[in-house]
């Protein structure tokens, strides 16, 4: 009986190299499967990097008008307190001038030829008027004529009434110089600060 032997290197040769081309080839597609999803990973990652970084911007173009908004506000509301104060100011100059002229147009009515009124003041609701007269009934007559008129004084009161050496004509003897003070009924009228409303009014009217 003859034997016969096979000889299957080649064989097994050939299935061995085509097992490990099938896994170089595995191999090869898995790794530039990796490579690919690494790649795009990379980009995504790039792209959402970008448009955080535009995001930021965004933003801080945003703040920043925001910023300057609220500065023109806040200066506008500065701008508007010192208009606001102005007008104020500008009606307390108004109001003072009325003031200033009641007052005077007050003490104008009947007063007497024989008087002169040197300084008129005004302080804390109190009209103050100095001066000189060369008749006392005739100036007795102007303050009570003053003190009839309830709706612009409450109280007018002759501080200091008494003779003086001074020269010029006289109707009772003598001159007298005098103090004399008249509060306002209108309580806004003691808002003004002391001033001097006239230093003379015309004299020997």
């Amino acid at each position: 009986m003859r034997l016969i032997v096979f000889n299957l290197y080649p064989y097994r040769q050939g299935s061995m190299n085509r097992l490990r081309r099938r896994v170089m080839a595995e191999m090869f597609v898995s790794l530039a499967l990796v490579v690919s999803a690494l790649a795009g990973v990379s980009h995504w990652m790039s792209s959402q990097l970008d448009e955080q970084q535009a995001y930021q911007d965004r933003l801080r173009d945003t703040q920043q008008k925001i910023a300057q908004r609220v500065s023109r506000v806040e200066a506008m509301k500065a701008e508007l307190k010192k208009l606001r104060e102005q007008v104020l100011a500008l009606r307390s100059v108004q109001d003072k001038a009325m003031l200033a002229s009641v007052m005077v147009s007050a003490l104008e009515n009947g007063f007497p030829e024989t008087t002169e009124v040197g300084k008129i003041t005004f302080q804390d609701g109190w009209l103050q008027v100095s001066g000189t007269t060369a008749s006392i009934t005739s100036f007795t007559a102007w303050v009570h004529q003053l003190e009839m008129r309830r709706g612009l004084f409450t109280q007018v009161e002759v501080v200091r009434l008494r003779q003086t050496g001074l020269d010029g004509p006289s109707v009772d003897g003598n001159r007298h110089e005098f103090d004399m003070k008249m509060h306002l009924s209108s309580p806004s009228s003691a808002s003004p600060p002391a001033q001097e409303l006239a230093d003379a009014t015309p004299n020997n009217r």
